[in-house]
C-alpha cells in the first residue's frame, strides 16, 4: 500500500501545482464556482486512474469521489479563512494555512489508503 500512497502524493503535486498553474485563478472562496469543482474533479480522475491498478472498480469509484469531496472541502475552506481574515499572500498566516492545507490532503490519502487495507 505505500506504492499507492506514494502515487497519490506524486498525483497531488501533478494536480496542486501543474495542472492548477495551467488554467485561469477561480474563486474557490465560492463552493459553486466551476473552477474550484474542475480543480477537484482533476484530483479525483487522477485518484481513480491510480486506484484501478490496485482495487476494484467499484471501490476505486467511491474512492476517488472521497477524494473529491474532501479535496473540495479542504479547499474551499482554506479559501473561506484567507477571505475572510483578508490574509496577504507570502505572509506568515497565508504560509500556515498552505501548510495545514498541504496536510489535510496528505492525511486524505492516508484515509484512503487504510480504507484500501480493508477491502
Amino acid at each position: 500500500m505505500s506504492s499507492v500512497f506514494i502515487l497519490l502524493l506524486i498525483k497531488h503535486t501533478f494536480c496542486d501545482l501543474f495542472m492548477q498553474s495551467t488554467r485561469p485563478s477561480a474563486d474557490k472562496s465560492n463552493l459553486f464556482n466551476r473552477g474550484l469543482h474542475r480543480h477537484c474533479i482533476d484530483h479525483a480522475v487522477a485518484t481513480l486512474i491510480i486506484l484501478l491498478f490496485f482495487i476494484d472498480i467499484k471501490y476505486a469509484l467511491l474512492l476517488s469521489m472521497f477524494d473529491y469531496t474532501t479535496h473540495c472541502i479542504i479547499d474551499w475552506l482554506k479559501h473561506i479563512i484567507l477571505n475572510k481574515y483578508k490574509v496577504i499572500k507570502n505572509g506568515k498566516m497565508f504560509w500556515g494555512l498552505q501548510t495545514i492545507d498541504q496536510a489535510l490532503h496528505y492525511i486524505n490519502y492516508f484515509v484512503i489508503v487504510t480504507l484500501i487495507g480493508y477491502i
